[in-house]
């Protein structure tokens, strides 16, 4: 099984946090773990927003730090 080693950094605290990514995890999958459920992930490099269901393998590098955001409302729905 592949895995690839991330930091997610928390931009409420700017706490960073090792992760470890396999086949399959999800972004909902690590803020979950993180405790950060109402946060999305983005890459730093290009601040692209992971889609929280979808396998995030693919879309990052090893080493890669990314950034969990608060979610806002827009027009009053997230």
């Amino acid at each position: 099984m592949i895995m690839k080693k991330l930091i997610v950094v928390n931009g409420m605290t700017g706490q960073e946090t090792p992760v470890r990514v396999g086949e399959g995890t999800t972004p909902k999958d690590v803020l979950a773990k993180l405790g950060l459920e109402e946060h999305r992930l983005s890459r730093v490099r290009d601040r692209y927003e992971l889609p929280l269901g979808r396998d995030m393998l693919p879309s990052v590098q090893n080493g890669e730090r990314l950034f969990a955001f608060a979610a806002m409302a827009v027009g009053g729905e997230l």
